[in-house]
């Protein structure tokens, strides 16, 4: 009664802070993060290690039962499951809910130093902490090969590298952005192909090619040297910078002999075997998925992506056999599932205003009623900007529900 009798005795204090609720709401509401469901940020970490050309019972015996041996002892693990494909082995840890995932990092961090045995080829495992938000892109970008003005289309091939060199971080640097994944074409190598017959008749393994080839491309420091006032850092340059260095590699000695990797195999530029191949309307292409930040506002994310996308196209790629196009926008189906939420948020304030006035038939109490309702709505996105809520169709439903109440 106290606080009734307070807003009858003081109107204009009343009404100063009904008009402060209503500008902070306003002002929290463009704040909010706009997405599809709310983030549930799941106490997951996952150890991915990559091993390439080994087949998935290598990469399961070799990389996947040792890996989970040590993780087993893991504080707060509630479940672990392992993946072992061709190249790749992912080991999943998930945890009991509470779990600090700082802390439960740096201990998956530090169980993992202590796995052996670990085949010197594999590479040095990436451990990421698993979010939902970061599963599903919310924008997928095809990529065309339009014809240049002297009526040629660029190779696919050719396409990528200046797909992956530039196209992909662009797109990283947009705000919001949290990754960018790249399918399509081939990446580039430098293929080694072996001459059986050669190898065998000068008694030489592939394993031996293997280690010459490894053993001469690194760089070495060899110390310093310090002479009056300056102190020279001394390094041996040995990494490959050309073909024909390649072909030079010393394999072995035979009688006095040097036997040459050009001997017994040919050198040259290819293209790494496809494992994935897109294809727009039956042509081969590339395709961007990006993915958005944890806590990113998914609409500001897709206005800057699109606004990056007609800048490529109109500025740096016109009339460079490269055309950006659009193939998937998330937002079209928040902003439908948002608008219908809000229109059912309307007519259930405007059926519960008119339930009432039939039953109290008293048109000022009813008014009064009237204005609480919206007024409690948008004050409600104040508390859910200051608790870093979303602004999603599982929150609206719950103010059109309370608005009904």
């Amino acid at each position: 009664m106290k606080l009734i009798d307070f807003c009858i005795r003081y109107p204009v204090s009343v009404l100063v802070g009904v008009i402060l609720l209503i500008l902070f709401g306003f002002i929290a509401m463009f704040r909010i993060p706009v997405q599809m469901i709310p983030t549930v940020d799941r106490p997951e970490i996952s150890v991915e290690t990559e091993y390439r050309g080994a087949a998935p019972a290598e990469i399961e015996r070799e990389i996947t039962e040792r890996i989970e041996e040590k993780l087993n002892s893991v504080e707060a693990l509630s479940e672990i499951t392992s993946t072992s494909v061709e190249g790749k082995s992912t080991v999943r840890l998930t945890f009991d809910w509470g779990a600090n995932k700082d802390i439960a990092r740096l201990d998956v961090s530090e169980k993992r130093g202590l796995v052996r045995n670990i085949p010197d080829d594999a590479d040095e495992s990436v451990i990421r902490a698993v979010n939902t938000d970061q599963e599903q892109p919310i924008a997928w970008i095809g990529l065309n090969r339009p014809k240049l003005p002297d009526g040629r289309v660029r190779a696919l091939n050719e396409v990528r590298v200046e797909a992956e060199d530039v196209i992909k971080p662009r797109l990283e640097r947009i705000p919001g952005v949290g990754g960018v994944w790249m399918f399509g074409g081939q990446e580039r190598e430098v293929q080694v192909l072996l001459d059986v017959v050669a190898l065998t008749a000068r008694n030489l393994t592939i394993g031996d090619v293997q280690r010459a080839l490894l053993r001469e491309n690194r760089n070495v420091k060899g110390g310093n040297i310090n002479e009056g006032k300056r102190r020279y850092v001394v390094r041996t340059l040995g990494q490959f910078r050309d073909l024909r260095q390649i072909e030079n590699v010393i394999l072995a000695r035979k009688n006095g002999t040097a036997v040459y990797l050009r001997d017994v195999a040919r050198v040259q530029f290819g293209y790494m075997d496809r494992d994935i191949i897109v294809r727009r309307n039956g042509i081969p292409g590339i395709a961007f998925g990006v993915l958005r930040k944890t806590g990113a506002n998914t609409l500001e994310v897709m206005k800057g992506v699109k606004k990056e996308i007609v800048h490529l196209n109109e500025n740096v790629y016109k009339d460079r056999g490269i055309h950006l196009l659009q193939l998937y926008d998330e937002t079209l189906y928040i902003e439908d599932s948002v608008d219908l939420v809000l229109r059912n948020l309307v007519f259930g304030a405007i059926l519960a205003t008119t339930v009432l006035l039939l039953y109290l038939r008293n048109p000022s109490s009813v008014l009064i009623i009237g204005f609480t309702i919206p007024i409690s709505v948008i004050s409600t996105f104040i508390f859910l900007g200051l608790f870093d809520r979303s602004l999603n169709t599982i929150s609206l439903a719950g103010l059109a529900f309370a608005s009904g109440m």
